[in-house]
């Protein structure tokens, strides 16, 4: 079984959207989770009434996108397992593909920024050089060879996120990365592959970037560093 988990927090005008499109792919032995931070705009309510079969999680615990992936995963009943936006960013029809290199592999991040990939939108000259700056950080802290470590689409085998777990901070919005760093920091010989995917326009509401997220990404950054250095230490 592969199972998709939707973090979400006031994404009620999409998540239906999203579901029925990731629902028309046809996926067997596919289980969606959508994972709600106790949104007020009723997307745990809209999330049930777009499917049925839809298993819908209110997060308990400290709140944030990480932590609810993680909350999400562990409660996941699939092999493989993946985690996408509900905003419409994340586009379902490059979702097989990411399976396809996961299934491959063991760990598989959709990138904007190999051959293949890009944007259907134009990006601002600033959002992109925010969007560089924290790939170079990410370089720079954690020695990150993915082209694009602020994916949030990726997917994982469930044995190689259970071997990260009692490392994760769960802090912040980049649970991909933490994720990504400490698995090869485990094992030294995991290839994680980059799929390319197109970045699509948000279907409603707006971006949740602020301060705050920048300086979550900052303190994981540190922690990683800290948590990643002591295990290939150990993994010599």
């Amino acid at each position: 079984m592969i199972s998709l988990v939707f973090p979400t927090y006031n994404e009620a005008e999409n998540i239906g959207k999203t579901i029925s499109a990731i629902r028309a792919l046809n996926i067997p032995d596919l289980e969606i989770i959508v994972c709600d931070d106790h949104s007020p705009d009723g997307t745990a309510e809209a999330a049930e009434k777009a499917n049925p079969e839809t298993k819908v999680l209110l997060h308990e615990g400290p709140r944030g996108l990480s932590a609810s992936v993680v909350y999400g995963f562990e409660r996941a009943k699939g092999d493989l397992l993946i985690c996408m936006d509900a905003d419409g960013q994340h586009r379902p029809e490059d979702l097989p593909a990411v399976i396809q290199d996961a299934l491959a592999c063991g760990f598989a991040v959709g990138s904007r920024f190999v051959p293949g990939g890009g944007f259907q939108e134009r990006w601002s000259a600033f959002r992109l050089f925010v969007s560089r700056a924290s790939a170079l950080l990410a370089k720079i802290f954690l020695g990150t060879k993915l082209h694009d470590p602020m994916s949030g689409f990726f997917a994982v085998k469930k044995e190689i996120f259970r071997s990260t777990l009692p490392y994760l901070n769960q802090g912040g919005f980049k649970i991909m990365l933490e994720m990504a760093s400490i698995a090869t920091a485990l094992d030294q010989d995991l290839k994680i592959r980059e799929t390319p995917i197109r970045f699509a326009l948000r279907h409603a509401g707006e971006s949740k970037t602020s301060a705050r997220i920048a300086f979550q990404y900052l303190v994981m950054l540190f922690a990683c560093r800290k948590v990643r250095k002591k295990l290939l230490k150990e993994n010599r």
